[in-house]
C-alpha cells in the first residue's frame, strides 16, 4: 500500500532518578545484547539508534556498552572490531 514499509519498534525505558533500584541505559543494552547486536550487525546500513539522557557520562557509557555487545556477540570479544562497527554507525548520522 503506497510503497510504505512498516517496521516494529521496541522501546526500552531506564530510570535512574525516580527509583531506589537504578536502571541505566547501558545495563539494558547489555541485558538485551543478543537482540540488539543482531539488529545492529544485520542492518548496519539502515539502522538508527536514538538514546536520550544526560550528556555528562551517559554517552561514553552507552557507546562502551554497544561496543561490548558487538564485540562479544560477533568478534570473540575483540573490542577493536566492535569499536569499528559502532564508529561506522556514528559517522553515518
Amino acid at each position: 500500500m503506497f510503497g510504505l514499509k512498516f517496521i516494529r519498534i521496541k522501546q526500552y525505558s531506564a530510570f535512574s532518578r525516580e527509583f531506589e533500584d537504578k536502571v541505566y541505559v547501558q545495563h539494558l543494552i547489555v541485558k538485551e545484547a543478543p537482540k540488539l547486536a543482531a539488529m545492529i550487525f544485520e542492518n548496519i546500513e539502515k539502522i538508527r539508534i536514538f538514546v536520550c539522557g544526560t550528556a555528562k557520562y551517559m554517552p561514553d557509557s552507552v557507546q562502551d556498552a554497544f561496543v561490548k555487545i558487538i564485540s562479544e556477540q560477533y568478534f570473540n570479544g575483540d573490542k577493536d572490531k566492535g569499536q569499528e562497527v559502532i564508529e561506522k554507525l556514528i559517522k553515518k548520522r
